[in-house]
């Protein structure tokens, strides 16, 4: 699980303490879209890469 340390400082750095996962906004919607990907097409590869590439291009 991860959460979003884009916005606020308090809840990222003590998700980190324990162990969890910050990303930015960018990072949480790419996974996201990994995520929606997955679920969509039923196929467990995803392009990560390409996804992030491409958001990156923004």
């Amino acid at each position: 699980m991860s959460v979003c340390r884009t916005g606020s400082r308090g809840a990222p750095r003590a998700w980190e303490a324990r162990g969890g996962q910050a990303l930015g906004g960018l990072d949480l919607l790419v996974h996201q879209a990994v995520f929606q990907f997955r679920q969509f097409t039923g196929d467990p590869r995803s392009p990560l890469a390409a996804m992030r590439e491409a958001a990156q291009q923004r």
